[in-house]
């Protein structure tokens, strides 16, 4: 969803709900989530990253594009946590494992010609699958 102004935020986005803005010309790519806040007979949108930051200063430009989140940020979080409990339990029951061993051994990262496949867009929830996957193997 693209915008050109403030108003069409405020008729097309839904408060609670996660988004992604980008902004080139402040070099920002980030997850916010759309707010109303109730200021005496007024109210005051915004955009808030994790709940708390404003971006008062993204919002009132002419040139941001927001898209949709389908994974919303709490669920993504959980997921990460999972990974983390995971890696935590295999160096407890590995202690002289090394770092990027444990990654690879746990199915977290992928080598394919001798190179790390980059899986920066990856969702936690399917890192996080496929490491369930190899516990069954």
């Amino acid at each position: 969803m693209q915008n050109k102004t403030k108003e069409f935020l405020d008729r097309n986005l839904i408060e609670g709900k996660w988004y992604l803005i980008s902004c080139p010309e402040l070099n920002i790519l980030e997850p916010v989530k759309y707010s109303i806040e109730e200021k005496g007979n007024e109210a005051e949108h915004g955009l808030l990253s994790n709940g708390t930051h404003r971006f008062d200063d993204v919002y009132h430009r002419n040139n941001i594009e927001v898209f949709t989140l389908d994974l919303e940020i709490p669920k993504r979080q959980k997921m990460n946590l999972e990974i983390v409990k995971k890696l935590e339990e295999y160096f407890k029951k590995y202690p002289d494992i090394r770092f990027f061993q444990a990654l690879h051994n746990l199915n977290i990262i992928e080598v394919k010609n001798g190179e790390i496949v980059d899986k920066f867009y990856e969702e936690s929830a399917t890192t996080l699958n496929r490491m369930l996957e190899s516990e069954k193997d």
